[in-house]
C-alpha cells in the first residue's frame, strides 16, 4: 500500500470512528428517554442536596501521579466539582460514561468532572481501569476509592446503582443522581441548574 493510499485509508477510518461515536451518543440518549427501567420510588445514593461533601481518600489512576494517594474534596477547595462514582464498569455504561465525560470536559471550568471508581480488588483495578479510560478516551480525572466496593462510608453510596453523580460547590451537594440505568436527559437538564 502506498503512503497516499494509507493516508486515505486512515482518513476513512477516522471518519467512520467519529460517525460511530455520534451514533452511539444518539442511541444512548434514545435509550435513556424511551426505556428508563426505574421504579416509581426515588433511589437514594450518596449525600443529598444541601449536605456536605466530606473528604475521602482515593488513588490516582493515570498520569505522572498514578498510584499517589489523594483527596479529591480537599484538592477542589470548594470549587464546583462533579464526582462520578462508578460502582461497576459494564459494557452498557461505556457510552454513557463517554457522553458524561465529553459534557463535563466542555464545561470543566464549571463542573470539573472526576470519575471515582469503586472496587474490592484494588490491585486489579489499578491495572485495568487506566486501560478502560484509555479505551473510552476519557479525559476527566480518574481515581480509585481506597474504601473498596462500598466507597467512602460517610457517603452512603448505594451499590445497587451503576453510577452515582454528585455535583457540589462550596463543599455542599448541589445535585445528586443515583443512576440505576442511564438517564442522560434528566441529568443534562439538571446540571446547568446546579452550577448556580
Amino acid at each position: 500500500m502506498s503512503a497516499e493510499q494509507e493516508t486515505g485509508f486512515n482518513r476513512m477510518l477516522h471518519r467512520e470512528f467519529y460517525r460511530w461515536r455520534r451514533k452511539a451518543r444518539i442511541v444512548v440518549l434514545i435509550l435513556a428517554v424511551l426505556g428508563p427501567a426505574r421504579s416509581e420510588d426515588k433511589v437514594f445514593s450518596g449525600p443529598q442536596p444541601g449536605e456536605k461533601t466530606t473528604p475521602f481518600k482515593s488513588v490516582e489512576l493515570r498520569g505522572g501521579n498514578a498510584g499517589r494517594e489523594r483527596d479529591v474534596i480537599l484538592e477542589n477547595k470548594g470549587a464546583p466539582a462533579t464526582l462520578i462514582f462508578v460502582h461497576g464498569v459494564e459494557r452498557s455504561m461505556a457510552p454513557f460514561m463517554v457522553v458524561l465525560d465529553e459534557y463535563g470536559q466542555e464545561r470543566k471550568d464549571q463542573l470539573k468532572p472526576e470519575f471515582v471508581f469503586l472496587s474490592g480488588d484494588r490491585l486489579g483495578s489499578q491495572q485495568r481501569l487506566p486501560l478502560v479510560g484509555e479505551s473510552l478516551r476519557l479525559q476527566s480525572s480518574m481515581s480509585l476509592s481506597e474504601d473498596g466496593a462500598e466507597g467512602p462510608g460517610n457517603y452512603g453510596l448505594n451499590k445497587e446503582c451503576l453510577m452515582t453523580v454528585i455535583v457540589a460547590r462550596e463543599n455542599k451537594v448541589a445535585t445528586n443522581f443515583a443512576l440505576v440505568q442511564p438517564a442522560w436527559p434528566t441529568l443534562q437538564r439538571s446540571l446547568p441548574q446546579s452550577r448556580g
